[in-house]
């Protein structure tokens, strides 16, 4: 999972954030227990004007992952 997460943080750094997200989605498919692709996509999401979408996958997540602290800071935050 390591190698999509620095990609995705390139592409964040290279202001690229559609593609991005749509790295985070893959990952948060591959990999769904991880907390940082979902916290991620979340942000972006927010960013891009999709705040919904991204609540959508915190509760998602937090569903799985109900202690999650970082997910629930965001979630509330959004």
């Amino acid at each position: 999972s390591y190698p999509w997460l620095l990609r995705g943080g390139i592409l964040e750094s290279l202001g690229r954030f559609d593609e991005a997200r749509e790295l985070y989605r893959e990952v948060m498919t591959r990999f769904p227990k991880l907390s940082g692709p979902h916290i991620i996509f979340a942000a972006i999401s927010a960013l891009k004007g999709k705040t919904q979408e991204g609540v959508s996958v915190l509760e998602d997540y937090l569903a799985r992952a109900p202690k999650d602290v970082q997910a629930h800071g965001l979630l509330g935050y959004l």
